[in-house]
């Protein structure tokens, strides 16, 4: 039997509907009836419904535009008025508007306290009695009575809806909280009055301290809530997209994902783990005020969580062998003395442990430093000593011998053994993965603020890195209710204003503690720090042109319309101190896999190029490390740097930048074709990937070259330099200045890539194959010895600007080779000296003012013509030049 009755009191608007489960008034006993329990054998409960304790309101977002210049030297009265203004004209999003005269409001469900009745207690049923409550049991649901500091607790504590007999506050819209059996309710039995007003009836939540006194939740005794349930929480995805508005259908204070991960922040009980060795143990958050009443609800609250990622199914994976984890060596002493080895992989430092009681043995183990311990590992008792055995468990009766090798479990078994003197728990050091991580959750802070049923302020931190640096940041996002001018109307509204900016977690990220790919040398920084910790307000960034495509939830962070430049400094190889600014990408911790490569491609896209890179105002970069004998060859003036990422398989390839390809000005270059000239170059594959200077193969110490992008977003191989005209003046031709790698040994050189590494010297790359001729029938590219080191062989020149003109000068005395064309033959003699000299003038501004003058001689060599005739000469000298 059960009564059903609405309390209505118009003094202090008191509007309660009560229910008594199993309970039945009495009238018979006496002048005042009494609600009685029914069946003993059955629990009864006294269930209290309140009116809607949470109105959603619609908030405006507001975007960072910059003031107009000059703003900020008006006066306050004018800056203030220029801000109403321009919040006012903020361009309406897609999904968004500027505040207007109409705006969306939702009326949240009805919330409910359950109390169970104890035996043997009457309830007078009064006004004054049916709001006692002060001898009743709350009731909860198993999740919400799981006390804070409580190991996770077994049995199924599934997320579910709370059920009719389950106290469900739904405080802020669409969350339903609870507290533990433990809290209490203060309120007022008769109506309260001041100076003959009313006070609104509410119920305070409280505790009741060990005295036995009832103390309301404030801020330095806090209680804790969970949030048990949400419609918006989806267990089909990890979190829903933070771009949708929900039942709403406005941008609000909170969105459907913010729910969602709060509700498995506090109350996910499975299904979610720390680490891999660890399950997570929810937590739930901390109110300083939670009250009710017939206009909506009080909360002050505050949650912080170090995000869960969702546990993929499980797999069964065979135990591991200890001799498989650790090259260990354990000698066991029989009940007779003999020793028998358990083979090890590798000989070691032995240190003495003890496997039980009477029986000895030693360990031969890596250093300490490599064994791989969890940090923090969960706590597990010390498993007791096993009775000696004249054998261990496996180990076959013959030494040096393994029949059945010792299980990872039976070696823990084996108890505690110390090493370096400092004893070791093997179950800390053996520690099993459990459980294969899916996606995490981002949300890390909570905070709310809610008076008579309307949220005022609500802060939101969800975690995330940047990309493509991969330091640590965080979203933040502020709803607050501030007074604002509306539009046709003097009086002020108080609109819910919603912004968002970043912050950096990580300001300063070491990269060779990263352990980026070959050594991290495709990445020439070896710090960066983030000098810009707080960003200014930013767009909207679940929208275009912020939001990444692909993705829900990762963006660029824009301020008023355009990319957001992050200040940092970096430190290269060498020690140089680099300023430069760059747009990053803030990635949540809950972005997927599928929404990585999406990010990894669109990042990569060539029209992202110029986007992506890093401006540098012409400060020196170390692009590998110097050589230490006095030369810098491997730093330049650098304009930019562009970094791209390791690729998308992992987050940490996500993460890790290496760079795509720089700006920079090589003297070489500028010294023919003046100042400012800028070169693209990238870090040569065979450094990055084979081993640096290391590498015998790299001769010369090349580690980049000339590049160019092509409009695919492909660099390729490129020259930078001067193309003298290829005139022919008495069957010469000019050289060919071009650059095309950059060496640490030799610095700029020119021709292919691969005679750089191997410090070969190819004359055709000078002098085109065709273009010079010595009596119109040898090509000088045949007729100088090819191979050799580039040091020795190659022509040296010297580089230099007169006024709008590059001026190269050419000394020359290569080694000549036989030449035989069949019908004509050139052979040189062994004091064959071959001697150039040329100076050559390129205008700036154009080609009429070019000219050269080159001068050479060639001795003792013969000439055969048909294989009859044979010429000796003792000198020949030539001149070209031009005009």
């Amino acid at each position: 039997m059960a009564f059903k009755i609405d309390v209505i009191r118009p003094d202090d608007l008191l509007n309660l509907h009560i229910e008594g489960i199993n309970l039945r008034v009495d009238t018979t006993s006496g002048e005042q009836a009494i609600a009685a329990i029914e069946n003993p054998q059955q629990p009864a409960y006294l269930v209290v419904q309140f009116p809607p304790q949470a109105i959603a309101e619609e908030a405006f977002f507001e975007n960072g535009f910059p003031d107009p210049k000059g703003i900020e030297d008006q006066p306050t009265k004018d800056r203030v008025q220029h801000d109403i203004d321009l919040k006012l004209k903020q361009p309406a999003l897609p999904g968004l508007k500027p505040p207007g005269k109409n705006v969306a409001v939702r009326l949240g469900g009805p919330s409910q306290l359950v109390f169970r009745v104890p035996d043997g207690v009457q309830i007078p049923f009064t006004l004054a009695g049916l709001l006692d409550w002060s001898g009743l049991d709350l009731v909860v649901s198993p999740g919400a009575d799981v006390a804070a500091d409580a190991p996770l607790p077994r049995g199924d504590l599934a997320i579910r809806a709370p059920n009719p007999l389950e106290t469900a506050i739904e405080l802020p819209y669409r969350l339903h909280i609870s507290p533990n059996h433990s809290a209490v309710w203060e309120h007022a039995i008769a109506v309260v009055t001041h100076q003959g007003r009313a006070e609104l009836w509410h119920t305070r939540l409280g505790h009741r301290g060990q005295d036995g006194v009832l103390h309301p939740a404030n801020h330095t005794q806090p209680l804790p809530l969970r949030a048990i349930w949400s419609p918006d929480y989806d267990p089909s995805q990890t979190i829903p997209s933070p771009g949708t508005f929900g039942k709403l259908g406005a941008l609000g204070a909170m969105s459907p994902a913010d729910r969602h991960q709060i509700v498995v922040l506090t109350s996910a009980f499975s299904s979610y783990a720390k680490n891999i060795y660890q399950a997570y143990v929810p937590q739930p958050f901390y109110a300083s005020q939670l009250m009710l009443s017939p206009l909506g609800g009080w909360l002050r609250s505050v949650g912080a969580w170090n995000p869960p990622y969702k546990i993929k199914p499980q797999r069964t994976l065979p135990p591991r062998r200890w001799d498989e984890v650790l090259n260990l060596k354990l000698l066991f002493e029989n009940s007779n003395g003999d020793r028998q080895e358990v083979p090890s992989r590798r000989p070691g430092d032995r240190v003495l442990g003890r496997a039980a009681v009477g029986a000895a043995s030693e360990v031969a183990t890596p250093p300490v430093s490599r064994i791989p311990v969890p940090e923090p590992p969960p706590t597990r008792p010390t498993p007791s000593p096993v009775a000696p055995t004249s054998t261990p468990p496996g180990v076959a009766t013959q030494a040096n011998t393994l029949a059945n090798p010792l299980a990872l479990e039976q070696l823990i078994d084996l108890g505690n053994l110390e090493v370096s003197d400092r004893p070791i728990d093997l179950s800390s050091i053996f520690l099993e993965p459990k459980y294969e991580l899916g996606d995490q959750l981002d949300l890390s802070q909570w905070v709310h603020v809610a008076s008579q049923g309307r949220d005022h302020y609500v802060r939101i931190v969800y975690e995330g890195r940047f990309k493509s640096l991969g330091h640590r940041g965080a979203l933040i996002k502020v709803t607050e209710r501030r007074f604002e001018k509306a539009p046709n109307s003097s009086a002020p509204v108080a609109y819910l204003r919603q912004y968002m900016y970043v912050v950096v977690r990580e300001p300063l990220k070491d990269y060779p503690q990263e352990g980026l790919p070959h050594d991290g040398r495709g990445m020439p920084l070896k710090q960066i720090r983030l000098t810009t910790l707080v960003t200014p307000k930013i767009d909207f960034p679940y929208l275009a042109p912020s939001l990444v495509p692909g993705s829900d939830r990762s963006f660029w962070v824009q301020v008023g319309g355009q990319d957001f430049r992050f200040h940092a400094v970096g430190t290269d190889i060498a020690g140089n101190q680099v300023d430069f600014t760059i747009p990053l990408i803030f990635v949540p911790n809950s972005e997927t896999a599928v929404g990585m490569a999406n990010i990894e491609a669109e990042y990569n896209q060539p029209a992202n190029s110029q986007r992506r890179q890093a401006l540098v105002p012409g400060q020196r970069v170390a692009f590998a490390a110097p050589s230490g004998d006095g030369k810098d060859n491997t730093s330049f003036a650098t304009q930019s740097l562009n970094f791209i990422n390791e690729g998308a398989g992992s987050k940490t390839a996500f993460f890790s930048p290496r760079l795509f390809k720089a700006e920079v000005r090589i003297p070489a270059v500028e010294q023919l074709v003046g100042a400012n000239t800028l070169s693209s170059i990238q870090l040569l594959s065979d450094y990055v990937t084979g081993g640096g200077f290391e590498n015998a193969a790299n001769a010369t110490g090349a580690f980049a070259q000339i590049v160019k992008e092509t409009a695919a977003g492909v660099l390729e191989t490129a020259v930078a330099g001067v193309n003298f005209s290829a005139e022919q003046a008495g069957g010469f031709a000019t050289p060919n200045l071009d650059i095309t790698t950059l060496t640490r040994k030799l610095g700029p050189l020119g021709g292919k890539v691969a005679d750089a590494l191997a410090d070969s010297f190819d004359p055709a790359a000078v002098f085109g194959k065709g273009l010079a001729k010595i009596f119109g029938a040898f090509d000088l590219a045949d007729l100088i010895s090819a191979g050799g080191s580039a040091e020795k062989n190659a022509p040296k020149m010297q580089m230099r600007r007169e006024g709008t003109r590059a001026i190269a000068e050419l000394d020359w005395k290569p080694k000549v080779e036989t030449i035989d064309l069949v019908i004509i033959k050139f052979t040189p003699h062994l004091d064959t000296v071959f001697d150039v000299h040329g100076v050559f003038k390129k205008s700036l501004v154009g080609p009429a003012n070019d000219d050269f003058r080159l001068t050479g001689t060639l001795n003792h060599f013969e000439i055969f013509f048909l294989k009859v005739v044979q010429i000796n000469f003792d000198l020949f000298s030539f001149t070209a030049q031009s005009g």
